[in-house]
């Protein structure tokens, strides 16, 4: 149901809920309510009374129903936007404290990282562990992980140390395995 509703010299076509959003935008953004306004509730009024081909005796109970319910109705939107502030509150700080998170993250980890994840990572001290090491830190016998380095599974690889005759992993490899046993899929 629809509405011919004129805004300067220009006509608008809203439906009764597209005029109440209307007028909860202009609202929102401090746009006073003024007269015009007032004719395009009427008119939505209006149209919706004589699309429903309402008779006069109804459509005086259904106004008199609706004053009634007008209070209601304010004191239903009052609670909404109270709720609306408490909502976006909780919102922005929740998005502003992302924001914060993303740009003090340590070198390789990732936005969808886990603290734990996050926490291991800080915790990394050096470039490259022996398979040794990275057995005791992440709980996985160091036959599986020179056997994923050797074939390169899970984008992970061995690393020669200049001058030592044993192969390392590196910390970017050692992050990625943590990541698996994690839950986040690793990049092949």
């Amino acid at each position: 149901m629809n509405d011919i509703i004129r805004i300067g010299n220009k006509y608008q076509i809203y439906s009764v809920d597209e005029l109440a959003l209307h007028l909860m935008q202009r609202i929102f953004h401090k746009d006073p309510l003024g007269d015009l306004d007032g004719e395009h509730i009427y008119n939505a009024l209006l149209y919706l009374a004589i699309s429903q081909k309402e008779l006069p005796q109804n459509l005086f109970i259904k106004v008199k129903t609706m004053r009634q319910e007008l209070p209601r109705f304010v004191e239903q939107f009052d609670k909404q936007l109270a709720k609306l502030v408490k909502t976006y509150e909780a919102c922005y700080n929740y998005q502003q404290a992302q924001v914060e998170k993303f740009e003090n993250l340590p070198e390789y980890a990732l936005p969808e990282d886990t603290d734990a994840t996050v926490d291991f990572i800080i915790s990394l001290k050096k470039d490259v562990y022996p398979f040794k090491e990275a057995e005791d830190m992440l709980g996985i016998t160091r036959q599986t992980l020179k056997k994923w380095a050797e074939n390169n599974m899970h984008g992970i690889k061995c690393e020669t140390v200049l001058g030592k005759k044993r192969d390392y992993l590196s910390k970017e490899s050692v992050i990625k395995i943590f990541r698996k046993n994690q839950g986040i899929r690793l990049a092949a």
